[in-house]
Order: C-alpha cells, then sequence, then structure tokens
C-alpha cells in the first residue's frame, strides 16, 4: 500500500490470503487510487465468495495456484496488451 501511495503502477497481483488482509482488500484498495491499474490475484482456494468479490473489484485475472511461470508471463502479457489498457 505504501508503493501504491507514493506512484502509479500499472500492475497490481495479489495472493488472496495474506496476514493483514485479503487480497480482495487490496486489489479494491488499489482500484481506489489507480484506477486503471490491471489487478490480478493468485489464490490456491477456488471458493465462490472469493470469486465474487474479485468481479465486484475489477479484477483482470484470476490465476489459480501453483502457476506454471509461462502461463503467468503469458497472462500478463496478454493483459497489457488488451485494448484500453
Amino acid at each position: 500500500m505504501t508503493l501504491l501511495e507514493k506512484q502509479p503502477v500499472s500492475l497490481v497481483m495479489s495472493d488472496q490470503r495474506m496476514p493483514k488482509m485479503t487480497g480482495v482488500e487490496l486489489l479494491k484498495r488499489a482500484k481506489k487510487q489507480w484506477p486503471d491499474t490491471i489487478r490480478i490475484m493468485l489464490t490456491g482456494y477456488t471458493d465462490i465468495q472469493t470469486q465474487t468479490a474479485t468481479t465486484e473489484v475489477g479484477v483482470y485475472g484470476f490465476l489459480l495456484k501453483p502457476w506454471n511461470g509461462d502461463d503467468l508471463r503469458m497472462s500478463v502479457q496478454r493483459l497489457r496488451d488488451r485494448p484500453g489498457t
């Protein structure tokens, strides 16, 4: 959050389960601060509440753990190359 408050970023990737806040909370804050930032959720959990919450905060990508490095890079590139981003 400190980094997001100091400078714009083009991409935020977050795990859902973190010690001080959830990934949904982080991505919601990122959206508020920088609405054009690409937001990606990484998680090992596929519960419907997380999926619904990520949709509500405008998450562009939802990647399940464990992820393949090549797939992650391709997903990020695909999202960055989208029209309007």
